[in-house]
């Protein structure tokens, strides 16, 4: 899996970003062989009492075709990671129990 990480005005450098994508992989697993490229966005988002979040979105293109993408929000850039990655294995999984020769799109 080629991953590539954006995160503008997260302030994101060398070892943090090395640990995102070390606990991306992680959460996937064994997912990660049906994943051909993943896109990971990061970025603030702000929520309606005022507070300041992390948003992290993924699209993820799937061996052999098709793409999913997931979105989450946390307190910080790996939480909100955590929880989209997770979200992403969810799908996969969906998508290659339902049609494990692929061709399907999925929002999450």
């Amino acid at each position: 899996m080629r991953l590539y990480i954006t995160a503008p005005g997260v302030g994101l450098r060398g070892r943090g970003r090395q640990r995102l994508e070390q606990r991306l992989r992680l959460i996937l697993g064994s997912w990660s062989s049906h994943i051909r490229r993943a896109k990971v966005s990061l970025g603030a988002a702000s929520n309606p009492e005022g507070g300041l979040e992390r948003e992290c979105l993924i699209e993820a293109q799937l061996i052999p075709s098709g793409s999913v993408r997931v979105q989450a929000l946390g307190l910080d850039a790996s939480t909100a990671l955590e929880r989209a990655g997770r979200r992403l294995v969810v799908l996969v999984k969906d998508e290659f129990q339902r049609n494990p020769h692929g061709s399907q799109s999925g929002v999450y």
